[in-house]
């Protein structure tokens, strides 16, 4: 099953909470069937569309022994375990493997900056402490540590690293990575959504889409249509995919601008809730509202 869990369309699943900002297991369940009857390819806890930096350690166990229950075993189910201590790395990988999951994914400590060789003695550390295999996760702008090419080609190396996430947008880094990576089933995904089509022709294997939370047939969609080799079809798709970008996920300054704007329109489907789990953020304007209720209008008339 990990096989593949690291190719293809990943959803990192979003965190519906109840009015009492407890996690909302319908809705949870509601959400995970909506994209396993769509065809992804695994789904991904507790990443950053799942707000999980935002989440009290109560909700976010909660939401890994719930979120794989709800997948049924299905299809793969990836859990970040990332944490500032080494300590609470090796413990969420322990209750991730209890719960059932299938992948643990850990992104460099925050807080402190790491030289490289530091950083690849907590990888070390933390993969063998892992009672699950281990998908790394690059993301510098929420980290302040960057995953090196030259610690990603040591670390490919080991058999329990089966690949890497990188949400850092930097394409000349994946282009280092993609020819660099000897051809040993090491997996990349890639985050930003704007790439996904591009990265995939370069050699990635698959996408981390938090827009598949909503519209997953067409993530699975362009995936298949770049497996199938129908370039025109993918730019089409790609289309679709940035027209989301523009007018769901950049309405606001807030780093959280996609969540928003995915649970907004998820609420219009009767999937979740648009309550966000840190009670802080400006509500969305009705002009933006109403640019979002079309875009969930029309791509629902086209099937999705």
């Amino acid at each position: 099953m990990i096989q593949s869990a690291i190719r293809g369309i990943i959803p990192p699943v979003i965190t519906p909470l109840s009015d009492r900002f407890d996690l909302d297991r319908e809705a949870m369940e509601r959400t995970i069937e909506h994209m396993v009857s769509a065809g992804v390819n695994g789904i991904f806890l507790l990443g950053s569309t799942g707000e999980w930096a935002s989440l009290p350690e109560a909700l976010r166990k909660e939401v890994v022994r719930h979120g794989t229950k709800a997948a049924g075993g299905r299809l793969p189910v990836l859990v970040n375990i990332t944490d500032t201590s080494l300590h609470e790395v090796k413990k969420r990988a322990g209750e991730a493997a209890d719960a059932g999951a299938d992948l643990a994914v850990v992104a460099p400590p925050f807080y402190y900056a790491m030289t490289r060789r530091e950083l690849e003695s907590f990888f070390e550390l933390a993969v063998e402490a892992s009672p699950l295999p281990v998908l790394l996760y690059n993301a510098p702008q929420y980290t302040r540590n960057t995953i090196a090419t030259e610690t990603i080609l040591s670390l490919s190396n080991h058999d329990r690293i089966v690949g890497i996430k990188d949400s850092s947008g930097n394409i000349d880094s994946l282009n280092r990575w993609i020819h660099a990576l000897p051809d040993n089933g090491f997996s990349i995904l890639i985050g930003p959504e704007l790439l996904l089509s591009k990265c995939l022709s370069m050699g990635c294997q698959g996408g981390v889409c938090g827009g598949a939370n909503l519209f997953p047939g067409l993530y699975c969609n362009l995936f298949t249509a770049y497996s199938r080799g129908e370039p025109e079809l993918l730019e089409q798709l790609h289309m679709k995919i940035r027209r989301i970008h523009e007018e769901l996920y950049s309405g606001s300054d807030s780093a959280l601008s996609h969540v928003m704007g995915l649970k907004y329109l998820m609420s219009r489907r009767g999937l979740c809730h648009p309550r966000m789990a840190m009670p802080v953020y400006e509500p969305l304007s009705p002009g933006r509202k109403k640019v979002m209720d079309q875009l969930l209008e029309d791509f629902k008339a086209q099937g999705y």
